[in-house]
């Protein structure tokens, strides 16, 4: 049985995940985490095991290559992996990552009809900021919260709650979009209505994942959006 959530919303603001939502980063991903497998002699990763990985944040994106290769997590290796792949990802963030089709078209209407957009992902702040600025979605954000904006990371609600307050918004008065299991919890955790990209970096079924509405593309998240905007 799908589990959508049926709720009837008018909302005044719309936060977005980044990675498998706004953009399609996982290429990039892959190629940092294969950075850290060389220097280490180990065998490479396939990009669908590294996408399956995405979600939580570096750390623990690091720790599942260090699990998949059997790799004992000692407390120093495991740090200076976090630092090489953080370092190699710096230098290489937008070298394959795109928007998603229909993804400008979607920001652009959101800011005409002057609906405040604000951005939640466990990806660290600064690279962020960064890929947003050389992809020139940064104008469309008036916050951007990353994993280590805030002591907890999604799905705790903190980084949520948080970028509600810089936007002045109350979270019953928002919708989240994200792609994974990570995105449903996370507003499941706040009580907002969640929007499930189907295109993502999901590991679940649709139906394992709490929602409100599921979109293909982001020409079917403009009608959402449409119906729950005003």
């Amino acid at each position: 049985m799908e589990r959508r959530r049926r709720v009837t919303i008018t909302a005044k603001a719309v936060l977005f995940d980044l990675d498998g939502t706004l953009i399609h980063s996982a290429p990039d991903l892959h190629q940092a985490a294969n950075s850290i497998c060389k220097t280490r002699g180990w065998e490479e990763f396939n990009l669908e095991t590294i996408t399956s990985f995405i979600g939580n944040g570096v750390p623990v994106l690091v720790k599942r290559i260090f699990d998949a290769r059997g790799a004992s997590i000692e407390e120093a290796d495991y740090q200076t992996a976090i630092m090489d792949y953080l370092a190699y990802y710096d230098d290489h963030a937008t070298d394959l990552t795109k928007p998603y089709d229909g993804i400008i078209e979607a920001l652009d209407w959101l800011k005409e009809k002057g609906v405040p957009l604000g951005m939640v992902t466990n990806k660290p702040e600064a690279p962020a900021k960064a890929i947003l600025q050389v992809l020139k979605l940064d104008h469309y954000f008036s916050t951007v919260i990353g994993g280590d904006t805030t002591p907890a990371k999604k799905p705790d609600p903190a980084p949520y709650l948080a970028a509600c307050e810089q936007l002045g918004i109350a979270p019953s008065d928002t919708i989240y979009v994200g792609d994974s299991e990570t995105d449903g919890k996370t507003a499941l955790g706040v009580n907002v209505p969640f929007v499930l990209f189907t295109g993502g970096y999901r590991n679940s079924t649709i139906e394992e994942i709490p929602h409100w509405q599921t979109v293909d593309n982001f020409g079917e998240l403009i009608d959402v959006l449409q119906k729950s905007t005003g």
